[in-house]
């Protein structure tokens, strides 16, 4: 089991930049959040995976310290990235970026919008990449007496096929995280959309795995 708590991780995000391997990006939402360490730990051999940070001083009361940790960045919704997608980028030439954008934007847009603002950011990414995988969606567990939740969880596959069929446009791996995570109750946390330790790490072999077959190229 290579899961990492939450606590943990928090306290213990920072970029990796080592010469001789390959250097990965995780764009996307809270639910990357809880995957990425994980995916970090299953590749630390073959890559540096990072994701976007916050950085800041914070002071931990428990610890008497003033530590340099990195807040890690809640990519939210595709108009919130294409805000502040340069500065995640870095201007650097990435090896690979892996990227998901839905649940947030499923409560705000509909899938016209969606598709317009998903694509805008693929243009913007594609140049500052060697291979972008994009992700479905996962799913949120369906309430049964909540009218508003089989609503969302039919608008988030209905992004997952606008997802689809970018990646087909513009020649893109897709990760089907929505296929791997839905029907599952047993891997949700309390809120039914986020996951538990067993649920991160099903999604992050999944991402570690999707990645690493480019990380030999």
């Amino acid at each position: 089991m290579v899961y990492i708590s939450a606590l943990d991780s928090f306290y213990n995000w920072h970029y990796i930049h080592r010469q001789h391997v390959r250097d990965v990006l995780i764009i996307g939402d809270s639910i990357s959040i809880g995957y990425t360490p994980i995916v970090r730990e299953l590749l630390k051999k073959k890559a540096d995976v990072n994701r976007p940070l916050v950085r800041e001083f914070s002071y931990i009361p428990t610890s008497e310290l003033l530590i340099d940790h990195g807040e890690p960045v809640n990519c939210k919704t595709t108009l919130y990235s294409l805000k502040e997608l340069d500065r995640w980028l870095d201007g650097r030439k990435w090896d690979v970026i892996h990227a998901n954008w839905g649940l947030w934007d499923a409560d705000t847009i509909d899938e016209v919008v969606y598709a317009a603002q998903l694509e805008l950011l693929i243009k913007r990414i594609l140049p500052h990449t060697n291979v972008l995988i994009i992700s479905t969606t996962t799913p949120i567990a369906e309430n049964e007496n909540s009218k508003e939740s089989r609503l969302k969880i039919q608008k988030i596959s209905n992004f997952n096929k606008v997802v689809v069929n970018l990646a087909r446009k513009y020649n893109l791996e897709v990760n089907d995280l929505h296929s791997v995570t839905v029907n599952r109750k047993e891997i949700y946390a309390w809120d039914n959309v986020h996951f538990n330790g067993q649920g991160y790490e099903l999604l992050a072999e999944k991402v570690a795995g999707v990645i690493e077959k480019y990380l030999s190229e």
